[in-house]
């Protein structure tokens, strides 16, 4: 396989190219041996920003060439670089997390033929990491968007001749910074730590019972020490809460945000003190065990205080030995090593899975993945960028900098390191402070701590779905009906002749390969709809792209419908992208090319842009596309409630829309209730009348850009509730 990357040849053997291809670089560094599949092909285009040097050592254990841009596959050209090109299965995998992902899944299976499955543990849990597209993902654009242009805006920035004097933090690093303050998600939580109180209660009986007396004092007093599970990559650290980070937390009250004596909200309270039937009597229940906890921390306290060295049944106290002060001490020593287990004890039986701490250390939690790699690359060609002399930027980013230090010192990261060329013992002296420091001054933007509320919080999964209470949907309608905005609607071009001979249709080509026959007719009926649409404004030799393409059902009914036409797909997700290829390659169909990346990242050109269902903002970013290609486009939109701004887009849409006053808000809430379209719901004619507007937003911005827009319905209506339908010509 090819893995196509921005770069070119410097005069000292180095590579001139931007971040994006230093990870993938690295990440193929990382994976040695396993990694011998790939050829590395270095296309020199020059269009980047704050490019940085890659190391010949970097590459010289690789296969690698340069290329001029003209010279690269079409098939590449329709995409943004780094590009991963399988030719065997005709795809083309775009975008650095989903080539980084990709290096790492042939990878494995080269790996787990010599006995190594450690590969595979870089993609997390469930393979989730960078899973993920930018558009839904606030950590997947942190890493593959944000990060990287803030970074190379940084290295731009200090190569310059004049530097500043002060600078602001930029809120990308601070988004990093505060992201290691969150408590750490993991799925299934609570079996994973009961395993571990399984394991902590066994080990401190074992050591109580079989210790000697220097073992025990070991095991209490570093019973809240930090302890590891071995891991493949780097260990997973978590720790038991101590009594008074129990106590600090007993009385949060997340619901009201008010403080209940109990650390409950009133409703439970009043529950349990049904049970009991005296809340004096709970009252003074929990104050006695509090008491009897509380003692533990002071005994323990006075163990650590004696700081005492056993010599036979004597104490050295200042290198004399006196035997009767030294059996006194020796009983006071027993008695409260007797009186701290007891204590303990008693502690370690009322441990519960929300006593197990789990400590952030990595990026993404509490496991190292391809994320740690990834960040590390950007963060130590920032730090290279300004000569490693960045010990205060770094006392202002305190996790950051423990997660560096942390991560530098793992080994194979310290090993690939060494190999790629980085200057690890500069690193160390950096993160250390012994380099010193720029004579610029960091700050903290003070409108961090203002943005970080109403942002959406950095996670793998999308924002939830606009929550929209009834008197602002009451607004949004008053507002509309003031000022006097209605939906447009038209006709479907092929009226109400929308049926396909399916039973003509080989059984690949039909819904009926994939999904269970309860959902066959309807999506059948789905497919009808808009493949005829397509058909009807397509002609011969064009290029039509199906987007959000899941499994194929559009784009392969439609290559199959109109062999003289070239159809791509275009899917982020693996899963759906790989059964859509032995789709393709079952029914032997030549038309067909495969993308696997972000809608945005396909550059190519087309003629016709489709797509069935996009979930809420990617049908506003598909139909950008085909504006931007001033393209013909045939959209069934879906999930109105997902739209929101983001990075590429901005509502409303059209300037028709903002001219009426409406802005970003009063479309989420139109969106909100767009998705009350069901049937036999009492608000289903306001959501197909919100539904309406939302869509006529979108046909406006693309009659602004002098296309000839219908907005009709599919046709039964039944087939889905969310049954609009926007074609467009020119």
């Amino acid at each position: 396989m090819y893995i196509y990357l921005e770069g070119c040849a410097a005069e000292d053997g180095s590579i001139t190219a931007p971040l994006s291809s230093a990870v993938v670089v690295y990440v193929v560094n990382y994976c040695a041996p396993y990694a011998n599949i790939f050829h590395i092909c270095f296309v020199d285009s020059n269009t980047w920003h704050g490019s940085i040097s890659i190391t010949p050592e970097a590459v010289q254990d690789l296969s690698t060439s340069f290329i001029h841009a003209a010279d690269v596959p079409r098939m590449v050209q329709n995409c943004v670089l780094p590009v991963i090109d399988d030719t065997e299965a005709c795809m083309v995998r775009c975008g650095l997390c989903c080539v980084v992902r990709h290096i790492i899944y042939p990878c494995h299976e080269w790996a787990l033929k010599q006995g190594d499955s450690s590969i595979q543990e870089l993609l997390g849990f469930r393979e989730g990491s960078l899973k993920a597209c930018s558009e839904v993902s606030g950590w997947t654009k942190l890493c593959e968007v944000e990060l990287p242009d803030t970074v190379a805006e940084l290295i731009h920035l200090f190569r310059q001749n004049s530097q500043p004097c002060m600078l602001d933090i930029p809120e990308d690093l601070m988004k990093f910074e505060l992201h290691f303050d969150q408590e750490p998600l993991l799925h299934n939580d609570d079996k994973k730590k009961r395993l571990l109180l399984k394991d902590i209660i066994s080990d401190f009986e074992t050591k109580i019972a079989n210790g000697n007396d220097s073992e025990i004092n070991v095991c209490i007093q570093n019973f809240f020490e930090k302890r590891d599970v071995v891991c493949s990559h780097g260990n997973m650290y978590y720790r038991v809460r101590t009594l008074q980070e129990r106590e600090n937390t007993k009385y949060d009250n997340f619901e009201n945000g008010e403080k209940c004596k109990f650390g409950c909200s009133e409703k439970k309270l009043i529950k349990w003190c049904a049970k009991c039937n005296d809340r004096e009597r709970f009252r003074c229940k929990q104050e006695k065990q509090n008491r009897n906890y509380s003692r533990l921390e002071d005994v323990n306290t006075a163990l650590t205080t004696l700081n005492l060295k056993n010599e036979g049944s004597n104490i050295v106290i200042n290198g004399d030995i006196g035997t009767n002060f030294g059996e006194r001490m020796t009983n006071k020593t027993h008695l409260l090593r007797t009186e701290a287990v007891e204590e303990l004890r008693m502690y370690v039986q009322s441990l519960t899975v929300k006593d197990i701490v789990y400590e952030h250390t990595y990026s993404e939690g509490i496991c190292f993945t391809v994320a740690d790699i990834i960040l590390f690359v950007y963060t130590y060609h920032m730090l290279e960028a300004m000569n490693f002399q960045v010990s205060q930027l770094l006392e202002c980013l305190p996790n950051i900098k423990k997660w560096l230090s942390h991560v530098q010192h793992l080994p194979r990261m310290h090993q690939t390191s060494n190999k790629y060329g980085f200057n690890m013992t500069a690193l160390g002296h950096c993160i250390s402070g012994e380099n010193g420091t720029l004579n610029v001054e960091f700050t903290i933007p003070a409108v961090t701590l203002i943005v970080e509320e109403d942002t959406p919080e950095i996670g793998r999964s999308a924002k939830s779905k606009q929550r929209a209470l009834r008197r602002e949907i009451a607004r949004v309608m008053k507002k509309v009906k003031d000022e006097k905005v209605q939906p447009t609607l038209g006709q479907h071009p092929c009226g109400r002749s929308v049926q396909i001979a399916w039973p003509a249709v080989p059984h690949e080509a039909s819904p009926k390969c994939e999904l269970p026959e309860k959902r066959v007719a309807r999506k059948c009926e789905q497919l009808e709809n808009l493949a005829t649409a397509v058909m009807s404004i397509a002609q011969s030799g064009d290029v039509i792209v199906d987007f959000c393409s899941g499994t194929g059902h559009l784009g392969i009914i439609i290559a199959y419908l109109r062999p003289d036409c070239k159809v791509c797909l275009v899917e982020n997700n693996f899963q759906s992208i790989d059964r859509a290829r032995k789709r393709v390659q079952h029914l032997s169909l030549k038309n067909v090319t495969l993308y696997q990346c972000n809608l945005d990242y396909f550059r190519g050109h087309f003629n016709v842009g489709v797509c069935l269902h996009a979930c809420g903002v990617a049908t506003d970013l598909v139909l950008q596309q085909c504006i931007n290609r001033q393209a013909k486009f045939v959209i069934c939109p879906c999930c109105y409630g997902n739209i929101r701004n983001t990075h590429l887009i901005s509502y409303p849409r059209s300037q028709q829309f903002r001219d009426r006053n409406l802005d970003e808000k009063d479309l989420t809430v139109l969106g909100h209730a767009a998705d009350q379209t069901e049937e036999n719901i009492d608000l289903q004619e306001q959501g197909r009348f919100c539904m309406n507007l939302v869509d006529t937003d979108r046909a406006s911005i693309a009659r602004e850009q002098g296309y000839t827009v219908s907005l009709c319905s599919l046709q039964p209506l039944s087939c889905t509730p969310k049954n609009n339908l926007l074609v467009g010509t020119r």
